[in-house]
């Protein structure tokens, strides 16, 4: 009998060991397994889509989608032109029917952009790292309609005296063109960052480039409408009036406040 416990001994290759000691110092052995597992979860859950509102706002952005579907494509070939030519975005604000769905789109991709905003996790300020998922999309939110407010604002107060009435309406319409494009470029992000983690991080850092190339084009064609009319020198000032300061309170709301 004893010979057969040694030979069971000797050939315990899983060497399982007494209850007693299958703890260390108030820890388990078998802590590095389980440790080498959990490495392989990710370390911040996404819990962007469990918030109610993080959902109503997505259910409602693709409403607004389908409903406004068939607008933005009748328009999309006269917007695309007008980012390579000026005179493009002269002669759309011509045609009042283009520029009523426009206007429509517009208006509609304000809601499609703070879904695409907030869930992108583009306006990564530091008073919203404590929030809530909820919270963050409102604080993004009211970070994008302030900026769309003020320079409304800037544009209904600044005067315009050296310019034509129609020049600085159709340099301030044209505006919507590039805002539809850019909700666009971030929609085709957003699904993008869908399929996997490698994407969703490519997408994000795409994002930002796609905002500041379609920004820096509508900067260079507002400037171009304006100074064919004015001269250089006063488009660059209503440039700044109009453009930087809401562009530049922006970033740095996003940056430092």
């Amino acid at each position: 009998m004893p010979a057969i416990s040694a030979e069971i001994t000797s050939v315990d290759t899983l060497q399982i060991l007494p209850s007693s000691e299958a703890f260390s110092g108030g820890r388990m052995l078998m802590e590095p397994a389980l440790q080498a597992v959990s490495d392989d979860i990710p370390l911040k859950a996404d819990m962007w889509a469990v918030s109610s509102l993080n959902w109503w706002l997505m259910a409602a952005a693709i409403i607004f989608i389908i409903l406004y579907m068939r607008q933005f494509v009748s328009t999309l070939p006269y917007m695309l032109r007008g980012m390579l030519r000026w005179r493009e975005l002269v002669s759309m604000e011509g045609n009042m029917r283009l520029c009523r769905e426009r206007d429509s789109v517009s208006t509609a991709s304000a809601i499609v952009a703070c879904a695409c905003i907030s869930r992108l996790g583009l306006f990564k300020a530091p008073f919203m790292e404590g929030l809530s998922p909820s919270m963050r999309t409102l604080a993004a939110s009211g970070l994008l309609l302030g900026y769309l407010i003020i320079r409304a604002g800037l544009i209904g107060i600044v005067p315009v005296t050296r310019f034509r009435h129609d020049t600085a309406r159709i340099s301030d319409s044209c505006g919507r063109n590039f805002f539809i494009l850019t909700t666009a470029s971030l929609l085709i992000m957003l699904i993008t960052s869908s399929i996997s983690r490698a994407c969703s991080v490519l997408a994000e850092s795409a994002s930002y480039w796609c905002i500041g190339i379609i920004w820096l084009l509508y900067m260079l064609r507002k400037y171009q409408i304006l100074s064919s009319d004015a001269g250089h020198f006063p488009a660059i000032l209503y440039l700044c009036t109009i453009e930087f300061i809401p562009a530049v309170m922006l970033v740095a709301s996003v940056v430092y406040l």
